[in-house]
């Protein structure tokens, strides 16, 4: 009976380890349904696990895009350059000498091509500064006082050839000019004039830098009123203002 007893307890430790366990070891527990539990034998083998995948990148609303930052766009100069400017002419005068004209002018020239441009304009004058030599102690004096408006066309190259038509009016007073002992208070010849007329202007613009122009130019006047055909040469300063 002892002998059967031992033999029982000796296939328990046997098959389940032993009866105690080394206070030393650290306590474990069986795998139950763990990743590394070893199937029974005759159990079903589970279903592999399906991959899932990759997430498909979607594309971003145009919305929802941050902008980038684009070039900066170079700002286009406009194709209508203003200037202003002063000039002095000359005409001849009775006496053979030339009379000295001071002018104003203002312009602006449109680019038509890379070369040509069309120019639209207004001038002033005054006429009669110097007055031809007179005979002693009497003489009539004319002073002109007028204005016109122009068209031209230019051609630019390393110097600027312009072509101007131009209408014009002036306002010219003609008086008596005698001396202090001589009584003109009566006199016909004190008068003022409204004379309108044209001219045609040949110029050749000489650049100064990127904003002075130097034009020298020829000028050929007529006025129906004053039987005097007037040819006259002159220069005109003009600076460009604005881009």
């Amino acid at each position: 009976m002892i002998a059967r007893t031992s033999l029982v307890l000796l296939g328990v430790w046997t098959i389940g380890g032993p009866a105690y366990a080394d206070p030393a070891d650290p306590p474990t527990e069986p795998a139950i349904n763990g990743a590394d539990a070893e199937p029974l034998a005759g159990a079903p083998t589970p279903p592999a696990a399906t991959p899932v995948p990759d997430a498909v990148p979607t594309a971003t609303p145009s919305s929802t895009r941050v902008a980038s930052s684009s070039p900066p766009v170079a700002v286009a100069r406009s194709r209508v350059r203003w200037a202003v400017g002063v000039g002095l002419g000359a005409s001849p005068q009775t006496d053979g000498t030339w009379g000295l004209q001071p002018e104003l002018v203002g312009h602006a020239s449109l680019r038509l091509a890379p070369r040509w441009s069309v120019r639209g304009g207004v001038r002033a004058w005054f006429h009669g500064v110097n007055q031809p030599e007179m005979a002693q102690g009497l003489g009539l004096v004319e002073r002109d006082l007028g204005g016109s408006v122009e068209l031209a066309v230019s051609y630019r190259a390393p110097v600027v050839p312009t072509l101007t038509i131009a209408g014009m009016v002036a306002r010219r007073s003609i008086s008596l000019d005698a001396a202090s002992e001589i009584d003109t208070s009566g006199s016909m010849l004190d008068h003022v004039e409204v004379l309108p007329g044209i001219y045609g202007q040949l110029g050749v613009g000489l650049p100064v830098g990127k904003r002075f122009m130097l034009e020298p130019y020829l000028r050929f006047e007529w006025v129906p009123d004053d039987r005097r055909t007037q040819l006259g040469w002159g220069m005109d300063i003009s600076m460009v203002i604005g881009r």
